[in-house]
């Protein structure tokens, strides 16, 4: 597989694997951050984008070590599509909302504050995040009247009576 990557940023980082071939992740390094009041979440940029065949995708997962950290990735796993060939960014929201740590106050202090101090990473080489390549198996749909029966059928395999 090939992916073509465009650095929109002289600091971009492209994504590497920490451990070679072992790993099967490839790591995501943000340059630069902005905490976003409106959806209360913040974005980091990664600085790059990309294109790459259709029959890809790119999946944005957290790294195991986002589980020390006060902020999740909200649409994790997240799906980059071959056809996007914008900025890649990753996004968090904090476990506590904005209104919880600053229910009083100066907002625009608490704005200040909120990006300046609970940014859950900083812009420093650590990455943040990271992206594995799945295939995508292209579908037909078809519209049937039955269909046939099996093991588990509509219940999901829950007990049915007389079982």
């Amino acid at each position: 597989m090939i992916v073509k990557i465009k650095k929109l940023n002289e600091n971009a980082i492209i994504p590497f694997k920490k451990h070679s071939t072992e790993d099967a992740c490839y790591d995501l390094v943000p340059v630069s951050y902005k905490y976003n009041p409106k959806y209360d979440r913040f974005e980091y940029k990664l600085g790059f984008a990309t294109q790459f065949s259709s029959d890809w995708e790119a999946e944005i997962r957290p790294r195991s070590t986002n589980t020390k950290k006060e902020a999740y990735i909200p649409n994790s796993p997240a799906t980059i599509d071959s056809g996007y060939t914008g900025e890649w960014l990753i996004m968090f929201k904090l476990r506590t909302p904005f209104e919880q740590l600053f229910p009083t106050g100066d907002k625009e202090l608490n704005l200040i504050e909120m990006e300046n101090e609970m940014a859950p990473y900083k812009i420093d080489g650590t990455p943040i995040a990271q992206v594995k390549f799945n295939r995508v198996e292209h579908t037909d749909w078809i519209e049937v009247d039955e269909l046939s029966e099996t093991e588990r059928s509509a219940d999901g395999g829950l007990i049915r009576e007389g079982k």
